[in-house]
């Protein structure tokens, strides 16, 4: 049972580091877009 525990622990935190990673890939690129809107905004007033 422990092992199985310990497994399961592992389990999770490495698909909750994944999932973090995952979720950080996918903002970066949404914040340089968002980031070029502003410019635009800036360059356009």
């Amino acid at each position: 049972l422990g092992a199985l525990l310990s497994g399961v622990i592992v389990h999770t935190t490495s698909f909750a580091t994944l999932s973090l990673a995952g979720a950080a890939l996918a903002l970066i690129p949404l914040a340089a877009l968002l980031m070029l809107i502003r410019r635009r905004e800036r360059a356009a007033v």
